[in-house]
């Protein structure tokens, strides 16, 4: 996905990262790699916390459809089970929906998690905002 927006070294660090976990390997051949995503990831991660979300009057006292949550909550989980990379943007999409709510905070922990590489945990966060088909 990196390298359909043009970056190329997330999308190296990235691959070099899934080969070693893919093969098994231990956190002293994992942990360089991580570090090199997440250097390779911080100038994009700094420029978007730089945007500011466009907003349309009464955006916020929006009700979110449930029936659309429920297929987002499901696809997200259906996505950490498989450990997808994908589950990130949907749980940043999550994550600004839940903005100003009760469940934020939630949100923001699984989000984190994801961010992590934290899969499983990050799947077992969800299931206590809500159950997960």
């Amino acid at each position: 996905m990196a390298a359909t927006i043009g970056a190329e070294a997330i999308r190296s660090a990235a691959a070099d990262l899934e080969q070693v976990c893919r093969q098994g390997g231990g956190a002293d051949a994992i942990e360089p790699l991580l570090g090199q995503v997440r250097s390779s990831l911080a100038p994009t991660i700094a420029a978007l916390g730089q945007l500011q979300p466009e907003q349309t009057p009464g955006q916020c006292d929006r009700t979110p459809d449930p029936e659309r949550l429920r297929q987002e909550l499901a696809r997200l989980g259906a996505l950490l089970e498989d450990s997808d990379g994908e589950a990130l943007g949907l749980a940043e999409h999550l994550r600004a929906a839940a903005r100003g709510t009760a469940l934020e905070a939630s949100f923001d922990e699984v989000y984190g998690l994801i961010e992590g590489f934290q899969f499983a945990a990050a799947l077992e966060a969800l299931k206590e905002i809500a159950p997960v088909d």
